[in-house]
């Protein structure tokens, strides 16, 4: 993903950074382990079990959310928001420094 800058904790989308599309995840030992593969760079495993921030990174909420681009909406005229969003939910994740430099 060369070329493209993104800001620390910067929502990004395959909008922004199409690479992220070519992007497969295995899930490995009965889930333990979440293997990212893409093409040109070796696969990389991370753990899935809850990880010991004072060996890893900071915590952050990894929040699964965004705005239709593709629904205008009316607002109120129309029942319907002016932009129509989705959200799946928030996770509780770790910055992991080697998965940082991988992708």
């Amino acid at each position: 993903m060369e070329g493209v800058v993104v800001a620390a904790r910067e929502a990004i989308s395959k909008r922004k950074l199409p690479a992220l599309a070519t992007i497969e995840t295995v899930l490995l030992n009965g889930g333990a382990t979440l293997e990212l593969r893409a093409p040109g760079q070796a696969p990389i495993q991370i753990e899935t079990a809850p990880l010991n921030t004072s060996k890893n990174g900071d915590i952050l909420i990894v929040d699964a959310s965004g705005k239709s681009t593709t629904t205008s909406g009316g607002g109120d005229e129309d029942d319907v928001p002016a932009m129509a969003g989705w959200k799946l939910g928030e996770l509780k994740g770790v910055v992991l420094e080697e998965a940082s430099e991988w992708v």
